[in-house]
């Protein structure tokens, strides 16, 4: 019987070995990595990050509201207990001629918490009636600031340099609590907000306006 010589196969017909598994995306299959761009970090949530929410929290508002924020009055939120809203979810909090309204005690909470909600550089804008107008006032004004720090249910008289302290024990920055002109700020959405004017003729007289800004 002749001896049957094998033919030698041509490298066309010889089998390319299987590839290994790729993890997650089933057997020899090759794919480009999913693209992460413009997504949350591992941990993090889609609103994470400065400027994120936008909310903006006008307490206290009376009749008063402002276009583009949440206004509420004072039995709409109370500030001396913890504020409804998540942490690191609020732009910007505007109280105008609230916070003398509280005991002591209870506003040093309140900054507290308005630091908790704010995102990081979100700001907290107060104003408030300052007890340290007396010293440069006469007259009629000085009767009626005198009336001021006295009446109105007001449980507080604060002054600018007691305010600075009190926010800076609160969580905020010394350098970041700064005093504002009436109606004036570094930041757009703030700008011209007061409305005590409207009610008293005294209101440049007797506020003083500062903006504590959130940094960690």
């Amino acid at each position: 019987m002749p001896h049957k010589h094998s033919t030698p196969k041509t490298p066309s017909q010889t089998k390319a070995p299987k590839r290994a598994p790729s993890p997650g995306h089933g057997p020899g299959v090759l794919r480009r990595p999913r693209s992460t761009q413009g997504e949350p970090a591992a941990g993090t949530s889609p609103a994470a990050g400065p400027h994120a929410s936008g909310l903006k929290l006008h307490l206290g508002c009376g009749p008063f509201k402002l276009d583009g924020w949440k206004n509420y009055d004072v039995g709409d939120v109370d500030i001396t207990k913890p504020l409804r809203f998540e942490t690191g979810s609020v732009r910007y909090i505007f109280a105008e001629h609230l916070i003398e309204h509280v005991p002591y005690l209870d506003a040093m909470r309140f900054f507290a918490e308005a630091f908790r909600v704010l995102e990081v550089e979100g700001v907290l804008r107060l104003a408030f009636p300052d007890v340290a107008r007396l010293s440069t006032s006469c007259g009629e004004e000085l009767r009626h600031l005198r009336k001021v720090m006295l009446s109105f249910g007001h449980e507080m008289a604060w002054s600018q340099l007691l305010m600075h302290r009190a926010l800076v024990v609160a969580g905020f920055e010394p350098l970041q609590v700064r005093e504002c002109a009436y109606g004036e700020s570094d930041h757009k959405a703030l700008r011209n907000v007061e409305q005590h004017g409207k009610i008293s003729r005294w209101a440049r007289a007797e506020t003083t306006i500062l903006e504590a800004q959130k940094y960690e």
